[in-house]
């Protein structure tokens, strides 16, 4: 085969499989993506209520409240 021939279908095979390669609608493998996030929010939203919870504790988001609950519940003494 000359140079010219092998050129002219490597062009063609590329040319098909890249068709063929934007043809195809299947895309990745959405399974893994999903639960990679879903891992990823239920560690940030367990560090959210985590953080949460014990700022409730320590009594920094709310010291008056706190301390109320506290007088309340009869801890504080």
């Amino acid at each position: 085969m000359k140079i010219n021939q092998i050129l002219k279908n490597t062009k063609s095979n590329i040319k098909i499989k890249l068709i063929e390669f934007i043809k195809n609608k299947k895309g990745s493998d959405d399974k893994n993506t999903g639960s990679a996030m879903a891992m990823i929010f239920s560690v940030v939203i367990g560090f959210l209520l985590l953080t949460t919870v014990y700022g409730f504790m320590n009594g920094d988001f709310f010291p008056a409240v706190f301390n109320k609950i506290l007088e309340a519940l009869n801890y504080s003494g």
